[in-house]
């Protein structure tokens, strides 16, 4: 059984953390997302993510041969497929900030939102595609079929997120042509347009990533100054998801 533990496993591994990443993206995205059917959309694919993990840990712990519920990898070491913590992919748990995020998203901010989950979203499949070619090849019927089915759920929701990025896009020119999407008095700094330069990037770092965004959407709308975008733009590395 090496092709199974040496391949097939880490293969279904990878595919459990694609899922699970997808959960944890499109769940912090709910947060900031407007109560509207787009959302509702999130909460199910949330849901069908989750879903896919469970269906994963169920065919890892058919799949282990050894005692105590440890299964040897391609590495040579022992992995815990019972109660096995997700662990994200680097690049996508630098785009989780620590604490959820609060308050409205911006326009600008959803459609980053949106692009993010199309790539996670890519991702999944490929792996999906990746595990099932392997599950095949190695004629484990049960597994390719599983990750035919979730692959297909993964290519489903990319499909709905494609016209919803045009849609994102179109909205933040409307909100550029229109002006800003919040008043001055909504910004998290009071008496925005008081201040100079420097009293403002002076409080940039403190501010959450939603409202560093709202902030960028309305002096682009408004005085346009350079080093507040650029200082702005420096405390937006990495994106937020």
């Amino acid at each position: 059984m090496t092709a199974t533990t040496d391949v097939l496993i880490p293969a279904l591994r990878e595919v459990r953390e694609a899922e699970a990443a997808i959960a944890d993206r499109l769940r912090a995205h709910a947060t900031v997302t407007p109560a509207e059917e787009y959302r509702e959309t999130l909460e199910r694919r949330i849901a069908g993510a989750r879903g896919h993990v469970r269906r994963i840990d169920e065919r890892l712990k058919t799949l282990q041969l050894q005692p105590r519920g440890l299964a040897q990898t391609a590495f040579g070491g022992a992995v815990h497929l019972t109660g096995m913590a997700v662990r994200l992919p680097l690049e996508v748990a630098m785009g989780i900030p620590a604490a959820l995020l609060r308050g409205r998203a911006t326009q600008r901010q959803l459609l980053k939102n949106t692009e993010r989950e199309y790539g996670i979203t890519a991702f999944a499949v490929a792996t999906c595609r990746a595990g099932e070619h392997i599950a095949r090849e190695i004629g484990d019927t049960d597994s390719s079929d599983l990750l035919d089915s979730i692959r297909r759920d993964d290519e489903d929701l990319l499909e709905r997120l494609g016209p919803t990025l045009e849609q994102r896009a179109e909205a933040v020119v409307a909100a550029t042509t229109k002006g800003a999407v919040i008043a001055e008095d909504q910004l998290p700094i009071p008496d925005y347009d008081t201040l100079n330069t420097k009293q403002i990037t002076d409080q940039l770092p403190q501010l959450a990533q939603t409202d560093l965004a709202a902030v960028e959407e309305y002096e682009r709308s408004h005085a346009g100054r350079s080093q507040i975008l650029s200082k702005i733009g420096d405390l937006l590395e990495p994106p937020w998801p």
